[in-house]
């Protein structure tokens, strides 16, 4: 790896040397044979405005591929908080894991909260849980309150601020939830404060629909739910690239690091004498460029 760092930076200070060269010339040239030089001057900028659209290419193929492996790494991590959370307090197998994160996949399709926003929600009230049926009773609730409250924009932090909420209801804290404007029955306060888990979560969701129905999927409906399924969709395909470029970029980074940690005086050796002079010469080709295009406009009449 080391010889074809070389070979890279060898061949890039001839080419700006190249380049200093030929433009100088072409300015000189403009003096001798104008036509001539001016085609030079026409291959010249075509072959810069081909630089340009190529780096400007790989620049969105870069930002892109960048965009797929944090939607990737974003989802990573809520199924981590989720399953962590889950087998940390209720004890949950792979099953029950699987069985949430398959909830939320559906509850995407019907209504407009991303899968990896609802986890965040789901994870946050697996702290107030026992039991996986809790968790899975709930979390349509949780997104009608959550787009209720925020419209089809929920963010996690939205989630799990929701989550919060119904976490301390489905304790018996029902002030919380009445605070936010969601009202009940006596008969409802009363299972949610001496009802079993099982008995409060049915209760909890229950009430939440009373409230405010199925906002969730009624949203989804609207021109601007249609627009964020499709992004949630699009971002589902971003998460699906990123998984596939995740061992590549996890490569590239250890090779990188490790040749940083080899090769660093050879590295600062070429942050401190070489990099100046591509400077140098970057600056000497746009100042010769700069230069050539000075000259037709003063002498545009004579060509």
């Amino acid at each position: 790896m080391n010889e074809e760092l070389k070979v890279i930076i060898s061949a890039s200070i001839d080419k700006f040397k190249n380049s200093v060269n030929e433009a100088n010339q072409t300015v000189k040239g403009f003096g001798k044979d104008a036509n001539n030089t001016m085609d030079k001057l026409n291959k010249t900028i075509a072959n810069v405005g081909k630089t340009i659209i190529a780096a400007f290419s790989v620049r969105e193929i870069v930002n892109f591929s960048k965009e797929c492996f944090a939607a990737y790494n974003n989802q990573l991590q809520q199924e981590t908080k989720l399953a962590e959370v889950m087998r940390s307090r209720i004890g949950a197998t792979d099953a029950e894991i699987a069985s949430v994160r398959a909830l939320a996949s559906e509850q995407q399709k019907l209504g407009v909260v991303g899968d990896e926003v609802a986890l965040a929600g789901a994870q946050q009230i697996a702290t107030f849980a026992r039991n996986t049926d809790t968790i899975n009773t709930l979390l349509p609730a949780m997104e009608n309150l959550a787009v209720q409250q925020h419209g089809v924009n929920v963010s996690a932090g939205d989630m799990t601020n929701i989550a919060n909420l119904m976490g301390k209801a489905l304790q018996g804290q029902v002030g919380a939830l009445s605070r936010v404007g969601i009202s009940f029955t006596e008969a409802q306060e009363k299972v949610l404060k001496y009802g079993t888990e099982q008995e409060r979560a049915a209760t909890l969701a229950q009430v939440i629909t009373d409230n405010v129905g199925n906002m969730n999927e009624v949203l989804a409906q609207t021109p601007e739910g249609r627009i964020q399924q499709v992004k949630n969709t699009l971002g589902d395909l971003q998460e699906t690239l990123g998984s596939a470029l995740a061992p590549v970029i996890t490569d590239i980074a250890s090779a990188v690091s490790r040749f940083f940690a080899e090769h660093e005086p050879q590295i600062q050796n070429f942050s401190q004498n070489v990099l100046p002079q591509v400077q140098e010469a970057t600056e000497k080709v746009f100042n010769s460029i700069k230069k050539a295009l000075d000259f037709v406009k003063e002498h545009k009449t004579l060509m």
